[in-house]
């Protein structure tokens, strides 16, 4: 992400003058580097917690991670479109579907996991089970819901994306419940 930000070319007796319009020029880039490291910030988080239960793999487990991991590579392409684009729907839905797909795929490798014990931490129960179901299926869901909204209002799909972001940074009971008894 932070390859497509570039220092600007200014001759030097026109730095004084050029440079702030040339810095100001470069705020989407940065915008997209944030909002960019923000999203794969919360699902490396999410990919974490995933992997603090799962003590072992096979060779689908690693396939659905290298999926993943693919649909984190592509993060900052739809971004950038977001960022440049905001009022293309085509940008709104290829950015939510980025993410819903992302969602989808780590909450199948909590599922295959969870599915196939013998990889899983013998101290993993049902409720926590469902509660990272749930936890990580709300991100695709409301993405989903954006896709959808976006054929109506654009800002309004893209509030939606906001509240995603939001719902993730903040942690639940549960999330604090879970880190207490991991003793961190």
């Amino acid at each position: 992400m932070v390859f497509q930000l570039k220092i600007p070319e200014v001759a030097p007796d026109r730095v004084a003058a050029e440079l702030p319009l040339a810095l100001a020029n470069m705020l989407p880039g940065f915008l997209t580097l944030f909002i960019g490291f923000v999203v794969l910030g919360i699902y490396w988080i999410g990919h974490n917690n995933v992997f603090l239960h799962v003590l072992k793999h096979d060779r689908l487990m690693l396939w659905l991670n290298i999926l993943f991991l693919l649909s984190m590579a592509l993060v900052p392409f739809p971004t950038a479109l977001l960022v440049r684009y905001g009022d293309a729907q085509i940008s709104v839905v290829l950015y939510a579907l980025n993410l819903m797909v992302g969602g989808v795929l780590l909450d199948l490798i909590w599922w295959y996991a969870t599915y196939n014990r013998h990889l899983m931490c013998d101290t993993v129960q049902p409720p926590l089970i469902r509660s990272f179901h749930h936890r990580i299926l709300t991100g695709p869901v409301i993405y989903l819901v954006a896709i959808g909204v976006s054929f109506v209002s654009l800002l309004a799909a893209k509030i939606l994306f906001g509240v995603a972001i939001a719902y993730y940074i903040v942690p639940t009971a549960q999330d604090l419940l879970h880190h207490k008894q991991l003793g961190n």
